[in-house]
């Protein structure tokens, strides 16, 4: 694995181009000492709310300058709406970038006083979701790969260490629990074959909350379609339910298991989404 080498740079505050939202708003990354040969391989950052970014780049254009896309839609947040990943880690490659990217030029030393230099980023910030109070990129980090040692694919993708030290995760205020009844169910493992689906293999004490055990099955569709591993599924569902209708939500998901749970009247549900059986249940 090749060394790496932090660039000096810094990044600006959001800024929003209306006084409100939705507006555009974006950061600016720049260069503040330039580096013989180096060049710009990867940027590492930590989100705060922003569901997807675009890239510009500061290059000359005739007797001029403007900012040039080098980096399309990329999503940070599978679901703007969600705040399970919101406050996720980021590795960005540049080798990923649109081919009118200049790693190079980002790392020159910029003009005295030059707010915007050639070489600079313009990070375009988008965010749908009108839930969440601020939205930014923090932690802005700028790296390259010592020269000859490895292509910048092979770098690690974790932030360093000192990075890992930033506040943790915001948690949101308790919502109004409802009291445990303190029923108790068993979900079933599938048939040899696995082949179930939540209308014929279901288990639930939600039928007065009609819309809310058709969210569970909208819900769980999705989340098994954007999420590979069962924890992943898991926690989105958990996450969800934790924000609309109050902690504390629990989510079990797999392909053959048994639970036996205390739960809270009205607040429990056993069924299949095709193969991968799901549990969720609130208590506490």
């Amino acid at each position: 694995m090749g060394e790496t080498r932090e660039l000096s740079c810094e990044c600006s505050a959001p800024v929003q181009a209306q006084p409100e939202r939705p507006s555009p708003m974006y950061q600016d990354v720049r260069c503040t000492r330039g580096v013989d040969h180096a060049r710009l391989d990867f940027i590492v950052f930590r989100n705060h709310y922003v569901a997807s970014i675009e890239i510009y780049q500061r290059q000359t254009d005739g007797d001029g300058a403007s900012w040039v896309q080098v980096l399309g839609d990329e999503r940070l947040m599978a679901h703007p709406h969600f705040e399970d990943d919101a406050q996720a880690w980021h590795t960005l490659y540049t080798s990923h970038f649109r081919p009118k990217f200049d790693a190079r030029l980002f790392a020159r030393a910029p003009g005295a006083g030059d707010a915007a230099p050639l070489g600079s980023l313009r990070i375009s910030l988008r965010q749908p979701s009108m839930m969440w109070s601020a939205i930014e990129l923090r932690h802005v980090r700028c790296y390259m790969s010592v020269p000859g040692v490895g292509d910048p694919e092979a770098l690690p993708t974790r932030p360093p260490p000192a990075l890992l030290a930033s506040p943790p995760t915001r948690k949101r205020e308790p919502g109004s629990p409802g009291s445990p009844s303190g029923s108790r169910r068993a979900s079933k493992s599938p048939p040899p074959g696995g082949k179930q689906n939540p209308s014929n293999a279901m288990e639930t004490d939600m039928d007065e909350h009609g819309e809310m055990k058709q969210e569970v099955y909208n819900l769980a569709a999705y989340a098994i379609e954007q999420f590979v591993t069962e924890a992943e599924i898991s926690k989105h569902i958990k996450a969800h339910f934790d924000q609309k209708y109050g902690p504390t939500w629990h989510c079990i998901v797999g392909s053959d298991f048994r639970a036996f749970v205390t739960h809270e009247s009205k607040h429990f549900i056993f069924f299949y989404q095709g193969k991968t059986a799901i549990c969720l249940f609130k208590c506490g």
